[in-house]
């Protein structure tokens, strides 16, 4: 269907060499992971059936019925916090009274952020910071700097900032393969690896959260690069948690 070779065209694959059988497996995958979060969407409903239906889970995330006192007093360090998961989660927290240390390339959208919640019980402490370009001990001394020692403590690391990519594995551009990985694989592990330390010193238990993707779970051809870094952290963040259970 024309729709479907725009999408293609959109992501620069030739759509000429893929055969209707490969599209239509490409397509299979894309309905079953919608299929998947309309699941969601509607579990959702159920269990919290006083949301606005048209708005799903995100009006639920917003409204936040969820415990908001979870939050409260909260060190929170968040990557990718300039927009999307990141900048949704930040704004919540700081809502909810937790502190956010935010970071991201774009420091005038984090300044913009923070602005939003000026107002409110907690705060957004921007900071401009690319995990893709920062050593080890510079991420150690970064943390050091502007949250262990003003704070004492951090309680919940989102290690979000991440991209995605669209493309058939023959046409693939081995740069950006390294770029994604660099950014998806190599910067959450080296943070994970900084960020261990620093927990263990802790008295209370602290969380190192990922932002992943379905894909992480179910292949999705035509994705072959983004889908093979989310497995990639999958692998690795599960043979964590045990490493790490007695104080994260």
């Amino acid at each position: 269907p024309s729709k479907q070779v725009n999408i293609w065209k959109a992501a620069n694959i030739k759509t000429k060499f893929i055969p209707h059988t490969k599209m239509s497996e490409v397509f299979h995958n894309g309905i079953v992971a919608a299929i998947a979060t309309y699941a969601a969407v509607n579990i959702g409903r159920i269990l919290w059936p006083g949301n606005d239906s048209s708005l799903g889970l995100k009006n639920w995330f917003h409204n936040q019925n969820v415990d908001i006192k979870y939050w409260k007093n909260k060190v929170c360090f968040i990557t990718g916090a300039s927009s999307g998961i990141g900048e949704a989660l930040a704004i919540l927290i700081a809502k909810s009274g937790g502190t956010v240390i935010a970071c991201a390339r774009r420091k005038e959208k984090l300044n913009q952020i923070a602005n939003m919640v000026k107002d409110c019980d907690g705060k957004i402490i921007p900071h401009k910071l690319d995990v893709t370009n920062i050593s080890e001990d510079d991420f150690k001394t970064f943390l050091q700097l502007n949250i262990i020692s003003k704070f004492g403590k951090l309680d919940i690391c989102v290690l979000n900032a991440g991209r995605g990519a669209l493309g058939l594995a023959e046409n693939l551009n081995m740069d950006n393969v390294k770029s994604l990985y660099e950014l998806n694989v190599f910067s959450v592990i080296m943070q994970t690896k900084a960020l261990i330390p620093v927990l263990k010193k802790q008295s209370n238990k602290a969380n190192i959260v990922i932002t992943s993707s379905l894909v992480g779970v179910l292949p999705n051809p035509g994705e072959t690069l983004y889908t093979s870094s989310k497995h990639a952290i999958h692998g690795f963040f599960n043979a964590l948690r045990p490493e790490v259970s007695e104080f994260a």
